[in-house]
This record gives C-alpha cells, structure tokens and sequence, in this order.
C-alpha cells in the first residue's frame, strides 16, 4: 500500500499487526466477568478472596503495541481504558452486582475516559434498575462523561423513565454538552422524551400536575386555563408534543394508581 506517510494507513490489515503486552486488557479479571455475567454469587466469592472492587484489568492498564512493518519492535502507541466491574455490571442491567460492588468499596462516581461514569454507562444502556441503584447509592447525578451529562445520555436515547428518575434526583435539565446542547435538545426530534422536557421546564405546568393526575387529560386541558397556556406556543409541533406527553403522564399515573387500589 503506498502513501506511507499517510497514518491512517497503519490501521490497513495487511500492514499493521495488533500485539497485546501479557497481563494487559486481553485478561480480564475473573470479577469483570462475574460483574458482566450477573453471577452474584461468584461476584462476592470473589469479593471476599480480596479481589479489588475498582480493578480496571489484571494490572489495572493496558497498552496497545503496534507493529507498523514485518520485522520491525512492536512499540507501545496508546494507553487502552477498560471498563471496571462496576461500569461491566451498569451495561448490562446487573443492579443486584451494581449494589453489591458499590457497598464493597466500589467507587460509584468512577470515571474512566470514553466510557464515563457507571451512571452514564447505565444511562446509556437504558438499564433504568442500575440507574436508580447507583442514585440511591450516592452516584452524582450530573457527572457523565466530559460535559455530557446522564440525562443528556438518557434524552438522546429517548428513555423517559430514566428521564424522570434523573430529574426526581436533582439533575439539572438547563446543563449544557460539547455541543452545547440542553438534554432538550439532544432527545429525537418529536420524540415522547423530547415532549415531556419541554413540559417539564414550564413550571405553571409543575403547579398543575396534581390537577393533571386525577382529572381526564382532555378534560383538564380544555378545562384549565393555566394548563392551556403552557401549550400555547406558536409552533403547533411543539404543542402536539407537550400534549403527547401530558397524556403519557396521565395513563402513567392512573395505572399507578390503579396498582394501589385495584378497585378504582
């Protein structure tokens, strides 16, 4: 392949040949497999034998060696960030491990460069059970990765339900990313989640939610004349949206309700 000078050319399967140091990443410990695989059990065997809750790999880093040419020393090119238990555990919707290695010493707030925190990995896995565990737990619900916060992962993944939980918890919703962008506006365009901040930052609607809870959606609508004014926005896509999520609420609710007392 000519063009030598060109980096990108290194990467060309027929010139570059991947060698891993021994011990590195390629050898996982066992706890980042118990942690992935959600096997309790072994994950507090293993605890217990004194295995490091925050181990990142085998010796805790990793180096690539690349060898550019046959014949020429790999050299070592780029520190590679493996994932922790904790971070394993969050991707995978493993809560039960999640709690077990956070109260074994497992930092919650772990930040590990490309991957975040175990919040924002669990955010962005749409695992809602690790998500609520790891706020119960202490985890700082606006640390992410960079400036990309956990409800920033949670809107552009249109999950409403983490949403929610991530606000009931303090996350600021006005927080902006690299991009600049609110959680607003990193949620799909006309999309559930992008409806219900768009609700959620007008606070007249926020006095009026409990009004929303009990009476007929469309009844409170037509009905309450403050309710009304959060929806009159000059966009009518913008209403349809704030409507849709009002009405999403509300069957949320009313199922809630109904969980209760059954005979309702």
């Amino acid at each position: 392949m000519e063009g030598g000078n060109n980096d990108d050319a290194v990467w060309n399967a027929s010139g570059v040949i991947l060698d891993i140091d021994p011990g590195s990443w390629a050898d996982r410990s066992p706890l980042h497999d118990a942690a992935c695989q959600g096997r309790l059990f072994a994950l507090r065997n293993l605890i217990l034998q004194g295995h490091n809750v925050n181990v990142i790999t085998i010796d805790n880093w990793a180096v690539y060696h690349v060898q550019r040419s046959p014949g020429e020393r790999a050299k070592p090119e780029a520190l590679v960030f493996q994932p922790s238990p904790i971070h394993e555990a969050s991707s995978k919707g493993n809560s039960e491990c999640v709690e077990t290695l956070v109260r074994w010493g497992a930092d919650v707030d772990f930040d590990i460069p490309h991957l975040g925190t175990p919040l924002y990995t669990a955010c962005v896995s749409r695992e809602i059970e690790c998500v609520r565990r790891l706020l119960r737990e202490g985890a700082n619900v606006q640390k992410g990765i960079y400036m990309d916060s956990p409800l920033h992962a949670a809107a552009e993944k249109d999950c409403t339900a983490i949403v929610k939980l991530l606000l009931d918890f303090g996350a600021d919703i006005n927080a902006r990313n690299m991009e600049f962008q609110r959680p607003v506006e990193a949620a799909p365009p006309s999309s559930l989640t992008e409806g219900f901040l768009l609700v959620y930052e007008d606070r007249d609607y926020q006095e009026q939610l409990p009004m929303v809870a009990w009476a007929k959606a469309s009844k409170a609508i037509k009905n309450n004349l403050r309710l009304t004014e959060v929806i009159a926005e000059p966009n009518i896509s913008t209403n349809q949206r704030k409507v849709q999520a009002i009405l999403h609420m509300h069957l949320e609710q009313r199922a809630a309700e109904r969980a209760q007392n059954p005979i309702m």
